[in-house]
């Protein structure tokens, strides 16, 4: 489509719709369109959006696909109607809206823990922390459980710390005596536990021998007479068949209409070289962060000479090279805890599988640079 293409069409739509188009080019709900244009229903805001998709020859049934191809459309003939004042600094926070819409729901719905679960870097603690910020509890007790297992503390530990320095009380060396002073304690007010990285303590979503003892404070804290919930990130799903009434929410990558306003709305040059990041690298709002950092500080802001000077392989960019070692040693922590310390190699087929936001084509040449301390060198399918 082309400037007076764009233009023709826009002119052809309803005066209503161009209305409803320009405030959700201001990032507006469709519950506040409703308000502002005193319309009566989302439904005939969903309406007059789908309109608007077919004038423009946009007919995906992905509803989100569909605004953000239609928010580009804009931004590259009509980038007027989108206000200054949302591309004037890089925002500190963007999208996540409807994930926190979703923990707000299962809250609600007297989940007494929600679970988020996603790829590294994707946002979790973030989004965690951006939602325990507008809840309301008496009082907030945290885990924050190491990156290396040898320093993973025990369920028993955690529960000792607890009593002792936040509720004052005397402890002992039962533990499930322990837990019972800590279950009425969950009863008598309102406290939300934070677990952030739960997978460290986990393998294929079962807790470690050296930690069954996070299975019973789970139990505790699934009870519905608690008063208040609570949160666990994790890369991993849990799937303890103990544990129930856990409600799991899995976190995508954030959208490209996101990755847009965190890099100001970008004119139609690096619009391109930034589509074509946030389709390699899946949205990860770890990635986005420390690509934007280095663009600005490096290339001034250029993102379409950042493009062309730096190349796509994954392990090139030292700040995103960190989600690789942190996933491989995280592997490699698994290996090491179960028996096959006997194993000198890896298949490449396995370490491609875990090279989740590298282009298929591009696999082979970073798995053959890898090295796993203690486990070897990867092997080639060839060698196998």
């Amino acid at each position: 489509m082309n400037q007076i293409e764009f233009t023709t069409t826009y002119k052809k739509l309803g005066e209503k719709c161009r209305q409803i188009l320009q405030l959700k080019l201001t990032n507006k709900t469709n519950k506040e369109i409703t308000k502002i244009l005193a319309i009566k229903s989302e439904a005939t805001v969903r309406k007059h959006l789908e309109t608007a998709y077919k004038k423009f020859g946009i007919t995906g049934e992905n509803k989100r696909g569909n605004w953000t191809e239609l928010q580009l459309l804009f931004m590259q003939f009509m980038s007027e109607l989108i206000p200054q004042s949302t591309v004037d600094s890089q925002p500190k926070w963007v999208g996540r809206t409807a994930d926190i819409a979703k923990l707000q729901q299962s809250n609600i719905q007297n989940y007494r823990i929600l679970m988020i679960v996603g790829e590294g870097g994707v946002g979790k603690t973030t989004l965690a922390e951006k939602f325990l910020n507008q809840c309301s509890f008496d009082q907030r007790l945290d885990i924050k459980v190491a990156l290396e297992r040898q320093y993973l503390q025990s369920a028993e530990t955690v529960v000792q710390s607890w009593l002792k320095q936040d509720f004052g009380e005397e402890i002992s060396s039962d533990f499930s005596l322990n837990l019972k002073l800590l279950a009425q304690k969950l009863r008598q007010s309102k406290v939300v536990i934070f677990i952030d990285n739960l997978e460290t303590a986990l393998h294929n979503g079962l807790f470690l021998d050296n930690f069954r003892g996070y299975v019973e404070l789970l139990r505790i804290l699934t009870d519905y007479r608690n008063k208040g919930f609570t949160l666990i990130t994790s890369r991993e799903r849990l799937t303890e068949p103990h544990i129930r009434d856990i409600k799991t929410q899995v976190l995508l990558g954030l959208t490209l209409s996101d990755w847009l306003l965190y890099f100001n709305q970008p004119q139609q040059e690096n619009l391109i070289a930034l589509q074509q990041m946030h389709q390699l690298y899946h949205g990860n709002a770890y990635v986005m962060k420390q690509l934007y950092g280095e663009i600005e500080n490096q290339y001034g802001g250029d993102i379409h000479q950042f493009w062309q000077q730096r190349d796509r392989e994954l392990g090139k960019l030292e700040p995103i090279r960190y989600l690789i070692d942190k996933q491989i040693k995280a592997d490699k922590q698994v290996l090491t805890t179960y028996p096959y310390q006997s194993i000198k190699s890896l298949p490449d087929s396995c370490v491609k599988t875990r090279l989740w936001n590298v282009v298929t084509e591009q696999r082979r040449e970073i798995s053959n640079k890898l090295t796993i301390p203690t486990l070897g060198m990867v092997k080639s399918e060839s060698e196998q």
